[in-house]
C-alpha cells in the first residue's frame, strides 16, 4: 500500500494539477451546456421554461396526475392574473380592449398570421412583441404560460390513455416500431400520471456527459503519460525488469495509475454535480426519467438523479479502462514528442467512441432490437482492455535483462 501511495503522489504532480484546473475552467466555458444554462434545451427557446418547470416540481411534486385539472387551472389562472395586472396599466392596450392574457394572446396570434398589416396593426404588433420578448416581467409570465400549456398538450395527447384509445393510436401508426419498442411504449402511455422532468435537463446532461468524459480522458493522458515517460527516461523500467520484485512493482504502478485516474474522474464528476445543483437543476433529481421529456428512456422508473449518477459511473468506467492503453503508450514510446503525437489521435479516437456509445444513454428508438445496448458495449470494452492488460502482463513477466 505504501508503494501505491508513493506512486500516486508521483502521478498527481501539483504543477500538472494546477494546469489542468485552469484547462478545466476554460473547457467548461467553451464546451458545456451547463455553463451556458439556462439557454440550452428549452421548449420555448428562452431562458424561462426549465426554471418554471422546476418551480412546478417544488409546488406539485415530481409527478402530475393526468386528470388533475384543478391543479392545472389554478396555476394557469394565477399566471393570467399576474400578466393582466401589468398590461392593464398600458393605456394603448386598454383602448383596444386588451386587458387580459386571453385577449392579448388571441390578438398576438392574429397579427402573427397576417401577411400584410396596416399602420395601426404594425404599431400594435410592436407593443405586443415588446411585452412578449423584451419586457422581463411580462415575457417571463407569458412564456411560463406557454410552457404550462405545453405540458398539458403533451400529456393530453399521449399519456393516461385507455386500452381502447391505445388501440386506436396503435392502429393509426403512432407506436410503429419493433416489438420491444411497442411493449415499452404501451406500458408507459397507460400510466395515469407524467413525470415533470423537463426535456431540457436531458439535453444538458447528455451533451455534457460526453464532453466531461472527454475532459476526464484528457486529464488522464496529461497526468499518466509524463509519469510513464519519466520512468523510461530515468531508466527505472529497465531496472525494475531485471528482478521478479521489480516486475511486480510495474503492476503496482498500473494500479496506482488507475487509482489516480479514479480520483481525478470522481473529482471532475463531483464538480459537475455541484455546478448542476448551484444552477437550480437538482430539483429534477426526484423526478422519474420520463414524462414531458420529448425522448423516451428504458430506465423510465429510475429517478433522474439515479439516471445522472448511472450516466457518470458508466462514463467513468469507460475512461478508467482506457488507462491500459495510456499506460502502454507511456511505457512504449521513449520521448515526449512521440508520446504526445501518438496520444492526441488515440485520445481523440476514444472520445469519439465514448460519444457514439453514451450520447443519449438508454434512449428508446422505434427500430431498436436490444435494450440497454450501452451496457453490453461497456462490458465489451472492459473485456478488451482486460485481455490487452493480460497479454502485456505476461510479456513483462518474461522480460529479464
Amino acid at each position: 500500500m505504501r508503494i501505491i501511495i508513493n506512486e500516486c503522489k508521483k502521478i498527481l504532480d501539483i504543477r500538472i494539477i494546477l494546469l489542468l484546473c485552469m484547462f478545466s475552467i476554460l473547457y467548461y466555458m467553451t464546451f458545456t451546456q451547463i455553463y451556458l444554462y439556462p439557454t440550452g434545451g428549452q421548449v420555448t427557446n428562452t431562458k424561462y421554461d426549465i426554471p418554471f418547470t422546476a418551480e412546478l416540481v417544488k409546488e406539485w411534486g415530481p409527478k402530475w396526475k393526468v386528470k388533475d385539472e384543478k391543479q392545472y387551472q389554478e396555476k394557469h389562472q394565477e399566471l393570467e392574473r399576474g400578466f393582466a395586472k401589468i398590461i392593464k396599466q398600458d393605456q394603448e392596450l386598454s383602448k383596444r380592449g386588451i386587458v387580459d392574457y386571453e385577449i392579448f394572446n388571441k390578438k398576438y396570434e392574429e397579427l402573427g398570421q397576417k401577411t400584410t398589416l396596416s399602420k395601426q396593426e404594425k404599431e400594435l404588433g410592436k407593443i405586443l412583441e415588446n411585452y412578449v420578448f423584451y419586457n422581463d416581467k411580462t415575457s417571463k409570465i407569458f412564456l411560463d404560460i406557454q410552457a404550462l400549456e405545453h405540458i398539458r398538450e403533451f400529456q393530453g395527447s399521449e399519456y393516461g390513455v385507455s386500452d381502447k384509445k391505445y388501440k386506436e393510436l396503435k392502429a393509426d401508426g403512432f407506436f410503429d416500431g419493433t416489438k420491444l419498442y411497442q411493449k415499452a411504449i404501451e406500458k408507459r402511455v397507460k400510466r395515469d400520471y407524467i413525470s415533470l422532468v423537463h426535456e431540457g435537463v436531458f439535453y444538458i446532461l447528455q451533451e455534457d456527459m460526453v464532453m466531461i468524459g472527454g475532459l476526464i480522458m484528457i486529464c488522464f493522458f496529461a497526468l499518466i503519460i509524463p509519469y510513464q515517460l519519466k520512468q523510461r527516461l530515468r531508466q527505472v523500467i529497465p531496472i525494475l525488469a531485471t528482478t521478479k520484485t521489480g516486475r511486480r512493482i510495474y503492476q503496482i504502478q498500473l494500479i496506482a495509475s488507475a487509482l489516480a485516474a479514479l480520483f481525478v474522474g470522481i473529482l471532475q464528476m463531483a464538480v459537475y454535480g455541484i455546478i448542476w445543483h448551484l444552477k437550480g437543476l437538482s430539483v429534477f433529481w426526484r423526478c422519474e426519467s420520463w414524462g414531458i421529456a420529448s425522448n423516451s428512456y428504458w430506465c423510465d422508473k429510475l429517478s433522474f438523479g439515479t439516471y445522472m449518477l448511472l450516466y457518470m459511473a458508466l462514463i467513468l468506467l469507460f475512461a478508467i479502462a482506457s488507462i491500459v492503453i495510456i499506460d502502454f503508450i507511456g511505457r512504449t514510446i521513449g520521448n515526449y514528442m512521440g508520446a504526445v503525437a501518438v496520444s492526441i489521435p488515440v485520445c481523440g479516437a476514444m472520445m469519439f467512441l465514448m460519444r457514439k456509445i453514451y450520447y443519449m444513454l438508454f434512449l428508446i428508438t422505434n427500430d431498436q432490437v436490444l435494450a440497454y445496448w450501452e451496457l453490453y458495449a461497456l462490458a465489451t470494452w472492459l473485456i478488451v482492455m482486460l485481455l490487452f492488460y493480460k497479454i502485456r502482463s505476461k510479456r513483462w513477466k518474461k522480460v529479464d535483462l
